[in-house]
């Protein structure tokens, strides 16, 4: 995710063996362009995104959304984080959520990788949530992704194909 003027991006990072790395051995990390140095920012992340308000918004290993204010220009957080919701499924290396630009907010809710069918919403920004397949299916989603428009979602199912739904 990269951080406003090119200052740098922040990234997940395993500070394990990757093919055992779990989100409990992953890092937010701060990968400056100016001075080429890395910095961990806060430890157990599952993923991060840096939004317009000068927040950085992450998930922690528990399922957890925060969201803490940060300085891009001094690569320093603020005050101590606000807990938005729980509830986020962390699959295997990953959260399952999506943030698009305009604060889109799509995950699944579930209780970790063992979760076995759950279901897909949209959530606005009043913590509304609407389902995406209006028929009432679950599914064993493996991760999602949103589109640059914030219109499709891109799901990989388990046992299925990846489908695009809109």
């Amino acid at each position: 995710n990269a951080l406003p003027e090119g200052q740098g991006a922040l990234v997940v990072s395993c500070r394990g063996v990757l093919r055992t790395c779990t989100v409990d051995d992953a890092d937010l990390i701060l990968l400056d362009s100016k001075f080429a140095e890395v910095k961990v920012l806060a430890e157990g992340v599952a993923k991060a995104w840096y939004v317009k308000s000068g927040h950085v918004v992450y998930v922690t290993s528990d399922g957890r959304v925060l969201a803490r204010e940060f300085d891009p220009s001094s690569f320093q957080f603020g005050a101590s984080a606000i807990p938005l919701f729980d509830g986020v499924r962390i699959g295997v290396g990953t959260a399952d959520i999506a943030l698009a630009a305009d604060g889109t907010l799509l995950y699944v809710t579930g209780a970790g990788v063992a979760a076995e069918e759950s279901e897909l919403v949209w959530v606005d920004r009043a913590g509304n949530a609407t389902p995406v397949d209006t028929s009432g299916a679950f599914e064993s989603f493996m991760a999602v992704s949103l589109s640059p428009d914030d219109r499709t979602v891109a799901t990989s199912i388990s046992k299925k194909s990846s489908e695009i739904s809109d």
